[in-house]
């Protein structure tokens, strides 16, 4: 007899419960936003989200850019698949970036800073590859807005970037110092068909990483929402 845990009913039905928490926390951040752009004056619009490259609109994935962002933002998990040269590599980083720059409200992390973009690969070569070809349809210098991080090799990463390609195994690394994986808004698993085992792992660990996070982020909106509601009636 199967656990209760175990059945795929009560799988969903727990899924459910994290991705209606997910769409509070939207809510919720999108209202602190507001509030923010209000009396700031600023939208955190980049007018850099133009300087896209010529040949996008020739790659199949283009065509469910909606689709996949509306996934993306009111789901805890989103997993697409799709034929080989559609563009998922290259072209999701930049979908949920120039979200970012119209909706930043979206990606916060912590008080004011937007959080990374984070994509593993399984092999260092295609991360510094993809880095180079997203940053050129970005108009942006490597190592800026887009950047990589391999082994030995953490020169192409600054303050300022935005989505962060690299390995598997750097992610594992980070997740030993940073188990909530702070720094990030997203992280995309490529390949994950491929079943390494850095990144069955790194599956495993991003499905409790992605709950907690959930939960904790849920306590902190509404206790910020709280302590509002009580400075407005004193």
């Amino acid at each position: 007899m199967l656990d209760k845990y175990d059945s795929d009913e009560e799988t969903k039905k727990e899924m459910m419960t994290f991705d209606q928490r997910l769409r509070m926390i939207n809510e919720l951040d999108y209202q602190n936003w507001l509030n923010t752009s209000k009396t700031s004056g600023s939208t955190g619009y980049n007018k850099q989200v133009s300087a896209l490259a010529p040949n996008k609109t020739e790659l199949p994935i283009v065509m469910h850019e909606r689709e996949i962002m509306e996934n993306i933002e009111n789901f805890v998990v989103t997993i697409v698949c799709g034929e080989t040269g559609s563009g998922k590599s290259t072209q999701i980083p930049k979908f949920i970036y120039e979200s970012q720059q119209v909706s930043p409200w979206k990606f916060y992390c912590g008080a004011e800073s937007i959080a990374m973009v984070g994509i593993t690969q399984p092999r260092r070569v295609a991360a510094v590859s993809l880095a180079n070809r997203v940053s050129q349809e970005l108009d942006t210098k490597l190592g800026r807005e887009v950047g990589y991080q391999i082994r030995f090799d953490n020169a192409n990463v600054s303050e300022g970037t935005k989505v962060k390609f690299m390995t598997d195994g750097i992610l594992m690394k980070e997740v030993e110092n940073d188990f909530m994986l702070s720094k990030y808004s997203c992280i995309l698993v490529d390949e994950a068909h491929e079943r390494s085992l850095n990144s069955d792992i790194l599956v495993s660990l991003l499905t409790r990483i992605a709950h907690a996070r959930c939960e904790m982020s849920l306590k902190e909106r509404e206790s910020k929402q709280a302590s509002i509601k009580a400075g407005e009636h004193t």
